[in-house]
């Protein structure tokens, strides 16, 4: 049962010596949250987010343990997964991001087909949070780009994320997506739809400068189209999507939508 499960979990946390992190469930009554079927998840993120402060040496391990439940055929665990993974400490998003990074080793063989398809789903989230406030979440998505760009099957677009994403190389973020996009229209023309509409999913994020990534990034998309090529395109959707971001709230925001719209003035 749940409350068993939540026992084991609490023992195992006990002999572990992991006090900072007992002291913190049980300030937030995470183990009762925990055992309640309609509270559960909020346990689980009180779990995630201790973890993140006082159980850093054994996140990346968890990560790795939690990452394939994202898919598991059981809702309870996909939701307890989520919840874990949806706590937006930067050690739980940066552990995230690099154990996706080395499952690229299962990216050979039967699996490929399913790892690139995954890894398409996941690119445009990595290339956001290369411009992020955390300088661990970077770290951690140049390194996961380096290490699956090979598999995409495109030597331009994989030269790039090798040569520009050295962990302690200083990003020119704009002018470096700006040009990687040249290299996905040319190569992944079936896919720029599907980036497109998954840039305009993160204008609603909760971090300002990702939602100013994913105007600027979908702005530099629509702008390196040919007129042909947009006709597969929903502008009227995109383009509402961009003029609703000159009114968000922080400034920052504003300025990379309405630079977006100036990219987009043939259309």
């Amino acid at each position: 049962s749940c409350s068993c499960s939540v026992e084991a979990l609490k023992l195992l946390t006990v002999r572990g010596k992991g006090e900072e992190l007992l002291r913190m469930m049980e300030e937030e009554k995470s183990w009762d949250l925990m055992r309640s079927p309609e509270s559960h998840h909020q346990g689980v993120a009180v779990l995630a987010r201790a973890m993140a402060q006082h159980g850093v040496t054994h996140l990346s391990s968890i990560v790795e343990q939690l990452a394939p439940m994202l898919s598991s055929p059981y809702e309870g665990q996909r939701v307890t997964t989520v919840a874990f993974f949806g706590e937006d400490k930067d050690a739980v998003r940066a552990a995230a991001f690099t154990v996706f990074g080395k499952l690229s080793r299962f990216g050979d063989g039967q699996s490929k087909a399913d790892f690139v398809e995954q890894i398409h789903s996941s690119l445009v989230s990595l290339l956001l949070h290369l411009n992020d406030s955390s300088e661990e979440v970077v770290k951690a998505c140049k390194f996961t780009l380096r290490l699956v760009g090979p598999l995409l099957g495109s030597e331009s677009v994989s030269v790039m994320l090798q040569k520009h994403l050295l962990e302690e190389a200083n990003l020119h973020y704009g002018e470096f997506i700006n040009d990687l996009v040249k290299h996905i229209i040319s190569d992944f023309p079936e896919k720029v739809n599907f980036y497109i509409m998954g840039n305009v999913s993160f204008f609603k994020s909760v971090w300002p400068e990702i939602r100013g990534n994913a105007v600027m990034f979908t702005g530099f998309l629509l702008g390196n189209l040919s007129q042909d090529e947009l006709r597969s395109i929903s502008l009227e959707h995109v383009c509402t999507a961009i003029i609703l971001l000159l009114r968000d709230g922080v400034p920052s925001v504003r300025i990379k939508a309405a630079e977006a719209l100036s990219l987009l003035h043939e259309l």
